[in-house]
């Protein structure tokens, strides 16, 4: 319902066996006409070549990339395309953004050490801190 009626859509999600090709031919063809379509989350949602004809035959007016289905991607049917603004991959990739991520992770790293919540983990366990540790901790 979702891609027949949004002008724009912004692709948010993991790749899993559940969304990898989600953005198919079959998909593509339900979108409204003249569709804007940006994925910056994970490569292989999208069928690149779907949408590259999808573009062409003007169903989708243009396209923002900043992730593929083969990276590094050096060959892609949405490259060359006037309507479609493509990044290898680094769209966060600022000054501002590196120092942030790495504060972020110190930020976390302290935090687990603390025995804290970590609100971005996603695979920590929790426990206890080693004593060879502890001292380091404020």
């Amino acid at each position: 319902e979702l891609m027949s009626t949004a002008d724009f859509v912004t692709i948010h999600l993991p790749k899993t066996k559940e969304t990898a090709g989600m953005f198919n031919a079959d998909l593509l063809a339900k979108s409204k006409q003249g569709q804007i379509i940006i994925n910056a989350a994970r490569g292989g949602l999208v069928d690149e070549q779907a949408l590259a004809d999808a573009i062409v035959s003007g169903r989708i007016r243009g396209a923002g990339f900043d992730v593929y289905a083969s990276e590094p991607c050096t060959d892609s049917p949405l490259f060359g395309l006037d309507q479609v603004v493509v990044t290898p991959h680094l769209g966060a990739s600022t000054v501002e953004a590196q120092d942030r991520a790495g504060t972020d992770v110190a930020d976390s790293v302290l935090k687990a050490l603390r025995g804290e919540f970590v609100a971005d983990a996603v695979n920590i366990t929790g426990g206890r801190v080693g004593e060879e540790v502890a001292s380091w901790l404020d």
